[in-house]
């Protein structure tokens, strides 16, 4: 497999990850806002480590737009460097620069997590008063659930081999090697945080009864407001649902989607006609649960890989009309299939389909979702319902055309289990373009078969242990693997 290029513009925090990329990441420091300890004499110290956490996610943006839904075949490239798999076993995987900045990057942000709570656990309550303690420790708990599940779920083994080494759950603050724990081990450690997380925030995030609280208090501090760009309350449980469905739980992760369905859905609402015919909003902003605010989403996501102005732009096979895009949507009329527009391909003389999800706007209004990079939403609570729900009627009445009319687009009908999960499948391959998760579906239910990236409508098989990704060959080294 041939080597993809490496971006010549890296933030100095990820570039001094790479640099010492032949070293444990036991050795990479969080960010000293996170670790010093005058930081934490006060409520503003507090919500300045926590929100460093937040803003260095968007350093693994890239990642999650890019490389993992490359791998999900939703698209290809003119430039043929630019692949990460091409299909045929799992050392086909190459062990780039990007995986072993994702995997450093991810466990230095978890250190900074542990290193929050531990304050968190040594506070006595008087500066961590009027609910701060538990939405601090409560979003940080989660936030290192999230990291440690998105690892475990790229380098970890797929579930039917849950006893097999996956990745080390670290929930110490000083960063001592740990061992790697099965895929079963680190799930279970997934969902107490999350558990821990959810029963903290439950007391005090304001989520629960007035939503996103999308408003400022005027006076810069908006702590408690804007919930959907934080890890709030129905976030972490969207999570947790998540979580316990990739464990195979079906029946927790049902109840658990079903009460956020019915707990958020009216602050978290479904887009309307109206709203998508005065606004284009390609986020679906009103429905998003979490997502990171970045001031250069443009810049980093669109202009980089997205627009024609840059030589490796990733798009989608043929026109809309009749490549790629034509077979993944069916309805022309709906609003997710708005995102693509043909454009030509001159290195082919042909024409492709091209995202602009993440195209700039400017556009009035557009300021509610013009730095927004969605990473749960409403539309998730729905599909593991239906995924969980054991009547397949009540599952297409009362989660799939509900997302469906959402939409724009027509009612679907099921008899059988079969015909229910092949629905279901279908709208996480629109749902999520740009998201970053649909590798993971793929991977939580082992298909044997995926769709091709450089045809309109064919697939390709993935081989035994195709899903799993190997650890960094810099961890490998030190753990003699």
């Amino acid at each position: 497999m041939k080597k993809i290029n490496i971006l010549k513009q890296v933030a100095v925090t990820v570039l001094a990850l790479v640099i010492t990329a032949c070293n444990s990441w036991l050795k990479v420091e969080p960010d000293d806002r996170i670790v010093s300890e005058n930081l934490y004499k006060d409520k503003a110290g507090y919500m300045t480590a926590l929100n460093g956490v937040y803003e260095e996610l968007n350093e693994l943006t890239e990642f999650r737009i890019r490389t993992l839904d490359r791998m999900a075949q939703y698209y290809g490239s003119a430039a043929f460097d630019y692949n990460y798999y091409n299909g045929s076993s799992s050392s086909d995987y190459e062990n780039t620069c990007k995986l072993r900045t994702n995997w450093d990057k991810s466990y230095s942000l978890i250190a900074g997590c542990n290193e929050i709570i531990r304050q968190c656990d040594g506070e006595s309550g008087i500066v961590l008063n009027g609910g701060y303690y538990e939405m601090i420790k409560g979003e940080a708990l989660a936030l290192r659930a999230l990291l440690h599940f998105d690892l475990l779920r790229l380098y970890g083994p797929v579930w039917s081999e849950k006893d097999a080494e996956s990745i080390p759950y670290m929930t110490r603050a000083d960063r001592k090697t740990q061992p790697l724990l099965t895929g079963s081990a680190a799930a279970d450690s997934v969902i107490a945080d999350l558990r821990a997380a959810a029963d903290l925030l439950e007391k005090v995030d304001p989520v629960i009864g007035e939503g996103k609280r999308d408003f400022s208090d005027g006076l810069g501090k908006n702590d408690w407001n804007y919930r959907q760009y934080r890890l709030n309350y129905f976030a972490v449980q969207v999570l947790l649902a998540r979580a316990y469905l990739w464990t195979g739980n079906t029946s927790q992760a049902g109840i658990v989607a079903r009460d956020v369905i019915n707990r958020a859905s009216a602050f978290f609402p479904f887009v309307t006609s109206q709203y998508m015919l005065t606004t284009p909003d390609r986020m679906f902003s009103p429905e998003v649960l979490f997502s990171l605010y970045n001031l250069s989403r443009t810049s980093l996501i669109y202009n980089k890989h997205f627009a024609f102005s840059v030589w490796n732009v990733l798009t989608a096979y043929g026109p809309n009309s009749t490549g790629r895009i034509s077979y993944m949507y069916d309805n022309l009329n709906d609003y997710r299939q708005k995102m693509w527009i043909d454009a030509p391909n001159y290195e082919h003389s042909s024409t492709v389909s091209h995202l602009i999800k993440y195209q700039d706007e400017t556009t009035n209004g557009a300021e509610a979702y013009r730095y927004m990079i969605p990473l749960i939403r409403m539309s998730e609570a729905y599909l593991i319902a239906a995924e969980c729900e054991t009547d397949v009627q009540k599952a297409i009445d009362s989660y799939i055309n509900p997302l469906r009319f959402a939409r724009n687009s027509p009612n679907l009908s099921a008899t059988t289990r079969t015909e229910l999960m092949n629905h279901i499948k279908a709208e996480y391959t629109r749902e999520f373009v740009g998201e970053g998760q649909l590798f993971f579906y793929f991977k939580r239910l082992e298909l044997a078969t995926v769709p091709k990236a450089d045809a309109a409508n064919s697939t390709m098989n993935m081989p035994a242990g195709g899903y799993v990704v190997p650890l960094p060959d810099n961890e490998q080294q030190i753990r003699g693997l």
